[in-house]
């Protein structure tokens, strides 16, 4: 009798050990989507294009994330929070709607900031000849779209075999 009890105990603390790992992995995902969230927010205030005049670069000239998108990463960041918690609570939809923020965030990236990127052409009052560099605003965002749709596609995965 000893013997099965000592067996159903070793099958209660595995189960609670695989318990404990879920919870932790799912801590860890939730992290990295903040991480992606706070990265697209700091993405919307730090300089995304950064011009370079003479071999040097002109901070009046940075254009931040809020003037190439306005409010879009904003947005996408506080969709991506609200579909965290979702996800979070087992929603695979929630899950796959993470993922889809952050090629968002990536599509944006790719569209609007990266062909501008080593551009050149006359800028200030002098008329020089100016060069767009990325700033850490594009590292950001891309950072944030990474993460977002790792978080995301993570959290889908796992949600979609759990059903299974």
């Amino acid at each position: 009798m000893s013997s099965a009890s000592h067996l159903g105990d070793d099958e209660y603390s595995r189960g609670d050990r695989a318990s404990r790992q879920a919870l932790r992995g799912r801590a860890a995902l939730a992290v990295c989507a903040l991480a992606g969230v706070a990265s697209l927010v700091a993405a919307t205030v730090l300089p995304v294009l950064r011009i370079a005049a003479a071999g040097r670069i002109v901070p009046a000239l940075d254009r931040t994330g809020w003037h190439v998108h306005g409010p879009a990463l904003l947005l996408i960041a506080a969709v991506a929070l609200l579909m965290l918690g979702l996800a979070l609570r087992g929603s695979l939809a929630a899950a796959v709607a993470l993922a889809v923020c952050g090629l968002t965030a990536l599509g944006i990236a790719a569209a609007a900031d990266l062909p501008d990127i080593g551009s050149s052409g006359l800028v200030g009052e002098q008329l020089l000849t100016g060069t767009t560099h990325a700033g850490l605003g594009a590292y950001a965002e891309v950072l944030g779209g990474v993460l977002l749709l790792a978080a995301g596609g993570i959290l889908a995965f796992a949600g979609f075999m759990a059903r299974e």
